[in-house]
């Protein structure tokens, strides 16, 4: 039985009203996941940020307030552990496949910003240089294996490490 104008079904119209006003689970689940991946992409963020800070305040200064080699492996260190829970020493101590493991469950490492903390390793100087470089090394080496771009600077950078090291292990 009609009541409304020719033209006009309302029995459609209600049940579209009915349907909109049924509240989907699946949509709060699924806001439940944005929320954490957006606070994933802020923690990656803020990791970048605050290593791009200490690659510009440890090597990127000018001449004239330049951190002294022998002070550069303790204030990044300081710097890492303070801003972002990142314990350099521990890390530089850890064997190979335990460094890997510790990076992969660190949420707020993405590629570029393995790639900072594998330059900020391979800059600095002091008396673990040859360590560094090799986690860099590692570093970058896990990079080039989780990325799906291929970067020349990146393979460029292994290269360079690749024989610094070699020749550090000729002469050391």
């Amino acid at each position: 039985m009609k009541i409304g104008p020719p033209g006009v079904d309302f029995r459609k119209c209600l049940i579209m009203r009915q349907t909109n006003n049924v509240c989907n689970g699946h949509f709060f689940l699924y806001l439940q996941i944005m929320e954490q991946k957006d606070y994933i992409l802020r923690e990656i963020e803020k990791m970048g940020m605050m290593l791009r800070a200490v690659i510009t305040k440890i090597f990127g200064g000018n001449a004239n307030n330049a951190i002294p080699e022998e002070k550069q492996f303790e204030e990044v260190t300081e710097e890492l552990l303070e801003n972002a829970g990142f314990d350099l020493n521990g890390f530089i101590q850890m064997d190979d496949s335990l460094a890997i493991k510790y990076l992969e469950n660190r949420k707020d490492f993405n590629i570029r910003n393995l790639e900072d903390l594998a330059l900020i390793l391979e800059k600095l100087g002091g008396e673990n240089r040859l360590l560094l470089q090799q986690k860099a090394l590692l570093i970058l080496e896990h990079c080039r294996d989780k990325d799906h771009t291929y970067s020349f600077e990146r393979e460029n950078r292994i290269g360079a490490l690749k024989t610094v090291l070699e020749a550090g292990s000729l002469f050391g």
